[in-house]
């Protein structure tokens, strides 16, 4: 849909409540999800970005998760809950797959504006690694980290109090954490717009699961799905705010 939640159009053709956890290639061409296709079909998939075209790109024995495409296109990162559990970095067509981490729990990959490195949750909460799966390093607590497009900072969700989540803001070291959601509610899977000036993110603000875009300070939260349902795991397109 559109960042202003206009225009929403099904792309995939799932079991009921099965697929989750998009991303958009870089030039916005294609994107990439986990799901189930039948009730025993558990996969990660490509698409066309008009919803053509879908392939499969792990094999049934890998249980694949959380992927999240390489500034240049050319591979997909992937989290791993089987019996060799890792982070994972494949071909975008899906040949040379290599293993970076063997860490049991490491989920939510994803590379760095530049390629360089790669944002994760570890064991200790976000944690950072170079892109090739060398010095590993925890930044904090906290879960779903994306770095911002300049680089400089890492937004990530962190549990509260009385089972409230909310949306922090650091800086790319894991310095400065500063909270930008409320700490009654449940706030998670932040994601910043192109320019970096804003953050879409899901909030039980109003009751229900449902997705809201704020200013990257925290300001300004507006609803933009209102009430489709149990929404989660956003990815904003690449190609503009719109």
């Amino acid at each position: 849909m559109k960042a202003n939640g206009a225009d929403r159009k099904r792309l995939t053709r799932g079991i009921a409540e099965s697929e989750t956890s998009p991303a958009w290639a870089p030039d916005g061409g294609q994107s990439v999800s986990e799901g189930h296709k039948t009730a025993s079909d558990f996969g990660v998939y490509v698409i066309n970005a008009e919803g053509s075209h879908e392939t499969r790109l792990s094999v049934p024995s890998e249980w694949w998760a959380d992927p999240s495409w390489s500034p240049d296109g050319t591979r997909i990162v992937v989290a791993d809950s089987g019996a060799t559990p890792g982070i994972y970095v494949v071909k975008a067509g899906g040949s040379s797959l290599k293993r970076l981490t063997t860490e049991d729990g490491a989920a939510v990959p994803a590379f760095s504006p530049d390629g360089a490195s790669m944002l994760f949750r570890g064991r200790q909460g976000v944690a950072v690694m170079n892109a090739d799966g060398s010095h590993p390093r925890d930044l904090g607590g906290g879960n779903h980290p994306i770095g911002s497009p300049d680089g400089q900072q890492i937004a990530f969700d962190r549990e509260g109090a009385d089972n409230s989540r909310q949306i922090v803001v650091m800086h790319a070291d894991g310095s400065t954490p500063v909270m930008l959601t409320e700490e009654w509610a449940r706030a998670m899977h932040p994601t910043w717009s192109p320019d970096g000036t804003l953050i879409a993110f899901v909030s039980t603000r109003e009751g229900e699961s449902e997705i809201f875009v704020m200013n990257a300070d925290g300001s300004n939260p507006v609803n933009v799905s209102h009430r489709l349902g149990d929404d989660e795991r956003l990815a904003w397109s690449p190609l503009s705010r719109q």
